[in-house]
């Protein structure tokens, strides 16, 4: 036997390595989003702009058989297979600093914290959630949306004014709040981002605005839901279902074939949105939060 042949190297993955890189990922499109995304957005810089990241991939000759990136905000990213703990300390001996957080398939981000030590480490968020998949095609769209009661369209820079204090409720409901000024500052800058990309969405209702939601990952062929917000006194209405069944319409117009998305596996009432909308439980994901 060639023990060579089965040699696991941790090595990065450089500029010009993208295509083997995106390659691995799009065999792990549910749970890669986050990665790919980024990739397609930035590529493999790595100067501490947004989307870029210090990738490492667990190399069998020249086939990556697991990945990890540590980005510009400190969040660790994996789709790292059997290789979790060899990736982490590849992180580690590269002296990058401990990740601010984890974000990957629920397994592999336990098997992380464990490379680390971090088990025991304060957490602001240490969340298992569920992992959902919907064609586009299999889209039921909800009656009020339908019905015109309501109508979705992507955020305005008008709109910020209220998204911006919405999102600072949504970080304290799910964070406890925002832990400096620095870090309301990035709360703010991710918001002006999304809006400058043109992924932000809103609800509204007889003219008033009663629910969000952005696209937080998105391919040409895939779009990643997150941020679904509606204020406390808005819910029970069925709202949040529309604004996301209403950014689905028009990525499915775009020729979008596909959305993930993934919520805590207590937070049965957006379980139960989703599964209304079409999409299907197929894994269980993990966000890691260090505070």
């Amino acid at each position: 036997m060639n023990q060579d042949a089965d040699r696991i190297d941790i090595r990065p993955i450089e500029p010009g390595q993208e295509e083997a890189l995106e390659a691995f990922l799009v065999e792990h499109l549910q749970s890669s989003m986050f990665l790919l995304s980024n990739l397609k957005r930035a590529g493999l810089k790595n100067q501490g702009k947004p989307y870029e990241g210090a990738y490492l991939g667990a190399w069998k000759g020249e086939s990556l058989c697991g990945v990890s990136a540590l980005y510009w905000n400190g969040m660790l990213i994996l789709q790292s297979m059997g290789h979790t703990a060899a990736l982490v300390e590849g992180h580690q001996a590269r002296d990058m600093g401990a990740p601010s957080g984890l974000v990957g398939p629920w397994a592999q981000v336990e098997a992380a914290r464990e490379a680390l030590g971090a088990q025991q480490w304060p957490c602001r968020m240490n969340s298992r959630e569920y992992l959902y998949d919907l064609p586009l095609d299999a889209l039921e769209v909800p009656p009020a949306l339908a019905s015109g009661q309501v109508r979705c369209r992507r955020a305005t820079l008008e709109d910020l004014e209220v998204l911006i204090p919405w999102r600072l409720a949504q970080k304290e409901e799910m964070e406890g709040g925002v832990r400096s000024e620095e870090d309301k500052a990035g709360l703010i800058a991710g918001v002006y981002r999304a809006q400058s990309e043109g992924v932000q969405w809103v609800l509204e209702r007889q003219g008033e605005l009663v629910s969000m939601s952005t696209f937080n990952a998105h391919l040409p062929q895939c779009v990643q839901i997150g941020g679904v917000y509606t204020p406390p006194a808005l819910r029970g209405n069925g709202h949040a279902r529309a604004v996301v069944a209403g950014s689905l319409l028009v990525a499915r117009s775009n020729g979008t074939g596909r959305s993930i998305l993934f919520t805590g596996e207590h937070n049965e009432p957006a379980q139960r949105a989703y599964l209304a909308l079409g999409y299907r439980r197929v894994g269980q994901y993990g966000i890691v939060l260090f505070g």
